[in-house]
């Protein structure tokens, strides 16, 4: 299997959600592949459903449903939810990225000017596991789909044999469920399959990956949970005078 690269940038950044759907979205670092890359993009993962939540206690007023809105790096937890209490979310995820930078060898001088960015679209389905209030451990699996000027559109499949969500803060002591609004991210990913030069129009390039694997890593912010600890810290503050 080919070494893993070096750790470059992958934004992610979830628009518009509907107040019926909870998601979650990331800023995080994404190993580039061994041919093309960096990849810049913006993404989420919408839950789909979530299991072992207990009922809201009676005469205890559930959070606010979080209405349409548009945020960089986020995540909304289910409706409900707390840390303290295991249980598991079933995200969709989806996402959109290009490299621009793409160092597989085209040919000339006159061919390697012309633009050989490569886009990637990523659609798949993942379970995070809340096992203690602050870790989430998880797996998923589903398709990237690239596309590009110089070669013609392909997909790949792909795993996330181990996908991990660490809370620094829900260590503290005296930390409440408020607390979890920041998250570091580790995702272990396999591209399952081959990929080559000729995949993405670079037939001369002796580039050729099999189960290519990359590690992602970097935070996301619980928005549910960091804009009720904010309102808790303004309603905490003294009056001004």
């Amino acid at each position: 299997m080919p070494q893993m690269r070096r750790v470059l940038p992958f934004v992610l950044l979830v628009v518009l959600i509907p107040a019926s759907a909870s998601a979650q979205g990331f800023l995080r670092w994404l190993g580039r592949l061994s041919g093309p890359g960096p990849f810049l993009g913006f993404g989420g993962d919408v839950s789909l459903k979530c299991f072992g939540i207990d009922p809201p206690e009676a005469g205890v007023e559930p959070p606010q449903d979080m209405r349409t809105l548009a945020l960089v790096g986020l995540r909304a937890g289910c409706k409900d939810a707390r840390l303290d209490d295991p249980h598991t979310t079933i995200y969709l995820n989806v996402g959109f990225a290009i490299a621009e930078n793409n160092p597989l060898f085209y040919g000339d001088e006159g061919e390697q000017a012309e633009s050989t960015a490569v886009r990637m679209v990523k659609l798949g389905v993942s379970a995070d596991f809340t096992a203690h209030k602050a870790l989430d451990v998880g797996a998923g699996f589903g398709l990237l789909y690239f596309a590009g000027p110089r070669f013609d559109n392909f997909s790949r499949g792909y795993v996330q044999p181990v996908r991990i969500a660490f809370r620094p803060f829900m260590l503290a002591e005296n930390a409440d469920d408020n607390d979890g609004w920041l998250l570091l991210v580790a995702n272990w990913q396999i591209i399952v399959g081959t990929i080559d030069g000729a995949d993405f129009g670079a037939p001369l390039d002796n580039f050729r990956a099999r189960n290519e694997q990359d590690v992602e890593f970097g935070a996301t912010i619980d928005v549910m949970r960091f804009i009720r600890r904010f309102k808790n810290a303004v309603g905490d503050a003294p009056p001004k005078r």
